[in-house]
C-alpha cells in the first residue's frame, strides 16, 4: 500500500526528524549535513524562512556545499527573491559543476528572466 506524501504518518517522522536535527545542532551547531537536512525538511513543510536561514547558516559553516546553495535557490525562488536564487545556483555550480539540479534550476530561472539562450546554454 502506498502513501500519499504528506499523510499524518509522514509529517509524524518529518517532525521527529526535524526534532533530531534540531537536538544534533543543539549539541553542535557546526554540523552543516545537520543544517541542510534541517532546512530540507523545513521547505517541505512550507517554512521557507526557516529553511532560508538554515541553508545560510550551512553555508556559513561550509561554503563548499554544492546543495545548500542549490536548495536555497530553490526555497529563495519559492519565496520571490528571483535574483539571489539566482546567484545561489551559481554559487552550487561554481563548486560542482556536475551537479544537474543546479543546472536544470539555473536554466529555468534565466528561460523565466527572459533569457532563453542563457538557458540553453546552461542546460
Amino acid at each position: 500500500m502506498s502513501k500519499e506524501i504528506g499523510s499524518d504518518s509522514q509529517l509524524g517522522r518529518r517532525d521527529e526528524a526535524a526534532d533530531s536535527y534540531r537536538r544534533a545542532l543543539a549539541e553542535n551547531p557546526l554540523l552543516a549535513a545537520a543544517h541542510v537536512n534541517l532546512g530540507n525538511l523545513l521547505y517541505q513543510q512550507s517554512e521557507n524562512e526557516q529553511a532560508i536561514t538554515c541553508y545560510r547558516e550551512a553555508i556559513s559553516i561550509d561554503p563548499n556545499i554544492a546543495n545548500a546553495h542549490n536548495n536555497l535557490g530553490t526555497v529563495l525562488l519559492a519565496a520571490g527573491h528571483r535574483d539571489e536564487a539566482k546567484e545561489s545556483y551559481q554559487a552550487a555550480l561554481r563548486i560542482d559543476p556536475e551537479n544537474s539540479n543546479a543546472y536544470k534550476n539555473y536554466g529555468n530561472i534565466l528561460l523565466s528572466i527572459g533569457d532563453p539562450e542563457g538557458a540553453i546554454e546552461a542546460i
